[in-house]
């Protein structure tokens, strides 16, 4: 990966790699390892290498914090993580995952030849793999992982044809430049791992439809969504919210949710939306953050899910509707809001799809 040491703000790649990740999960259990999933210095850590990322290739890099250190999780504690057994797709999620670290430990090992290698003036062979490559990998990675969670099968289906269209680009554009510059030999166990790769994601789409199919849409070879794309962060985060969507209806049993820490998450994005809006008014973005909690905690409190919603969902309404009065979309939801709590759990997250939604066009882009 071609990545650069030099002015990182500050230093992204090499405070990220002096985290030391591959060590310490592979040398720890797996209890040990769940702790370092919360660590400030693994978080901020790759922050600053997602950051990094960013600024290098001018991409949007989709994947969190979190998830970039659940690779490390399902690579190294595949079993935990997934199961024993493992079906087509988490199968296609853990070579996914070991493809990614490997990427980035190899180049560590690249890296330290490199800098022992200045004393005796030996040349350094580049590594194998762009950065922008790597972080349309990230990318795809992060949605198949999110939508792995909601056990969407449509959406499974279109990331794994996009990622077989992708993959097959990927190789024929790789042997391409191997020939280029006549190092196809070299390159040859590189070019094989992406072959295998893109046969594991064909063994996936079998599983999931069928072999008829799967060859009908491999024979078209029309990318659905275009991971790979660098503008296709607003179909990416489509996906994105609807696996979460998918994931929070399988935990809601009558007005209660089972796993609370999906609220965590739909608070931390209600926030994120409020910096955007108001990063210059800390008055006013700390009452909101106050109201956010509020709900949150009476949700932890008590358990009951739907009232508290609609009281989120007012928060995002209100806020935005003050900066795009004559938004129509959200004149629409208005008028869904006024009879909302005779409405059942469908019908919220519905209106909390559309909401978040024009918080991505219109404030976040």
């Amino acid at each position: 990966m071609n990545i650069h040491v030099k002015n990182s703000k500050p230093n992204g790649i090499e405070t990220f790699l002096a985290l030391d990740l591959y060590n310490k999960f592979s040398n720890n259990t797996f209890n040990q390892v769940i702790y370092f999933m919360g660590y400030t210095e693994n978080i901020q850590g790759c922050t600053l290498f997602l950051k990094y990322l960013q600024e290098e290739t001018n991409m949007d890099v989709m994947i969190t914090e979190r998830e970039l250190l659940s690779l490390y999780m399902i690579c190294f504690f595949h079993n935990d993580v997934l199961s024993t057994n493992k079906n087509e797709t988490e199968s296609l999620l853990y070579e996914k995952c070991k493809e990614l670290i490997t990427i980035i430990e190899e180049y560590t090992q690249n890296l330290n030849t490199y800098n022992e290698s200045k004393k005796t003036k030996i040349p350094l062979l580049k590594p194998t793999l762009e950065i922008k490559t790597y972080v349309k990998k990230l990318n795809t990675c992060s949605i198949l992982f999110n939508v792995w969670k909601s056990k969407d099968l449509e959406s499974q289906k279109d990331i794994y044809l996009s990622m077989y269209v992708d993959y097959s680009e990927e190789i024929d554009t790789f042997i391409q430049k191997a020939k280029d510059i006549h190092k196809l030999d070299y390159y040859k166990k590189y070019i094989q791992t992406l072959m295998d790769m893109k046969q594991k994601i064909k063994n996936c789409l079998v599983q999931l439809i069928g072999e008829k199919e799967c060859e009908d849409l491999l024979q078209d070879k029309t990318n659905p969504i275009g991971i790979f794309n660098t503008d296709s962060k607003h179909v990416i985060t489509q996906y994105v919210h609807e696996a979460y969507w998918n994931i929070f209806k399988n935990n809601v049993e009558g007005d209660t949710i089972q796993n609370k820490d999906i609220i965590n998450d739909l608070a931390v994005t209600i926030k994120t939306y409020m910096k955007h809006m108001y990063e210059h008014n800390t008055e006013k973005l700390n009452s909101i953050y106050s109201q956010i909690d509020f709900i949150v905690n009476a949700i932890y409190q008590n358990c009951t899910i739907k009232e508290n919603l609609i009281d989120l969902l007012y928060i995002l309404y209100n806020e935005l509707i003050f900066f795009s009065p004559t938004n129509k979309i959200l004149t629409k939801v208005e008028e869904k809001l006024e009879n909302l709590k005779d409405k059942d759990i469908d019908v919220v997250i519905y209106l909390f799809k559309i909401v978040m939604n024009e918080y991505d066009k219109n404030i976040i882009q």
